[in-house]
């Protein structure tokens, strides 16, 4: 089973590549500027400080792929004050894709080192962001407020992955 990490704040995928239509269908592309996951078939929890204001939520490989209404947005209630950095939209609908289980920072001794996958459509290496990547890294460690430190050896999540799947393998 993949997990995603509850809490991570890290903000394109440097070092990954370009993912073929239809893998990860759990990641969406919200607005210009932001990566969430699918943890239900119709919510999507991703980073509150990209903010509540989303209509509609991209579900394909680029970001000018099929959309899913947005029903509503509510970021974590501490999060305007620099708390958890954590929110969720509700879709029109739900989709008919297998949703990712939350990984708890409790589990972090247990799997840290572990090989992860992150997603995202923020920025690549090169400053684009017009296409979900992927790149193989490693859990690095989880911090006592509950965000995972990720990544290593040139592969990372970057600007616009923030709320993105990180899948332990």
């Amino acid at each position: 089973m993949s997990w995603v990490p509850l809490l991570s704040t890290v903000i394109g995928i440097v070092g990954g590549v370009s993912v073929a239509e239809g893998e990860w269908p759990q990641v969406v592309a919200l607005g210009d500027a932001c990566t969430g996951t699918l943890v239900a078939p119709d919510v999507v929890v991703y980073a509150a400080h990209c903010g509540t204001d989303f209509h509609e939520a991209t579900l394909g490989r680029t970001r000018d792929s099929v959309t899913a209404p947005i029903v509503s947005c509510r970021a974590h209630p501490d999060a305007a004050l620099g708390g958890r950095d954590i929110a969720f939209c509700r879709l029109g609908e739900p989709l008919a894709v297998t949703p990712i289980g939350v990984l708890d920072p409790c589990d972090a001794p247990d799997i840290l080192d572990a090989p992860v996958t992150i997603v995202g459509y923020g920025l690549d290496e090169h400053g684009r962001s017009d296409v979900k990547r992927a790149a193989s890294t490693e859990l690095v460690c989880a911090t006592p407020d509950g965000e995972w430190l990720i990544g290593g050896d040139g592969r990372d999540a970057c600007v616009g992955d923030s709320g993105d799947r990180k899948s332990v393998v």
